[in-house]
């Protein structure tokens, strides 16, 4: 099926938008050579039927008691000074162009079809291009649209070539960072942060912090740079073993030599590191 495209233009004296358009880029961006404005609904569908378009035309891409609709092209006056069409960027939901579509099923009880929209902007006066480029400026805005082109598509359906290779993303930091914080709870049941003695609580706190610090360090595979696979484990080993020093189920003379050998470790790994990165960048 071929496309169809109509345009729809709010009659003299229901053309509020145009009018209040046109005050604002002359008031806000001090285009006085602009004398005035008019806005169209450009609509291209396909996948229908020409009865059910011309029935379209009438119901859902314009309404008669205000507007006027003009069939494929609009006779574009020749003192017009620019004209241009903004449309959603490709993936940009389109709430006018979905609405439409639903509109027409519901009306005419057929598929769903495709539907693009665009607004149309006729600007009327001797603008230079410094004006046009200040318009189009505050009219379009490149998160959500970009300019349309102005020719009729031969279809609207979108193919989209299969990329040769996807990027795999592996941060999900927050997340993997966030993820180590589910032994808190351990934490306070299993050592003394909580009804401990003061001494006892800061040195826990610190070697616990130490031990997040670690393992955060070996989820994320990062300490002054990317670890080597055998790093990566003891960096994960020495996490574990400064875990387990902070536990009351752990004897004292078993806690202190894991603390000071995860301690040990903690520090050998991240000058191991530090060196490793600091050859690297030489």
């Amino acid at each position: 099926m071929s496309v169809y495209r109509c345009y729809s233009k709010k009659k003299e004296g229901f053309d509020v938008e145009a009018k209040g358009l046109c005050k604002q880029l002359q008031e806000q961006l001090g285009i006085s050579a602009l004398h005035s404005v008019e806005i169209l609904n450009r609509y291209d569908v396909e996948q229908i039927d020409r009865d059910v378009y011309e029935q379209a035309k009438a119901i859902v891409f314009s309404e008669p008691q205000v507007d006027v609709v003009y069939d494929e092209d609009y006779p574009m006056p020749r003192m017009a000074g620019a004209w241009f069409a903004v449309e959603a960027l490709p993936g940009q939901f389109d709430q006018r162009a979905d609405s439409a579509a639903q509109c027409i099923q519901l009306m005419a009880g057929v598929d769903r079809p495709l539907v693009a929209y665009a607004k149309m902007y006729l600007l009327w006066g001797r603008l230079s291009q410094e004006d046009l480029d200040k318009i189009k400026a505050f009219l379009i805005n490149p998160v959500e649209s970009r300019e349309a082109s102005l020719e009729k598509p031969d279809t609207l359906v979108r193919e989209h070539a299969a990329p040769d290779h996807v990027d795999t993303v592996t941060g999900f930091t927050a997340l993997e960072m966030g993820s180590t914080f589910y032994l808190v709870p351990f934490l306070f049941l299993f050592t003394p942060l909580v009804n401990g003695t003061p001494a006892e609580m800061v040195v826990t706190a610190l070697i616990t912090a130490l031990a997040f610090y670690m393992m955060v360090s070996c989820i994320e595979n990062y300490l002054y740079g990317a670890f080597t696979p055998l790093l990566r484990v003891l960096c994960g080993l020495t996490s574990v073993c400064l875990f387990f020093a902070s536990f009351t189920t752990t004897s004292l003379q078993t806690s202190i030599l894991m603390s000071v050998a995860g301690i040990a470790a903690s520090l050998a790994i991240g000058f191991y590191q530090k060196r490793r990165a600091s050859r690297s960048a030489a």
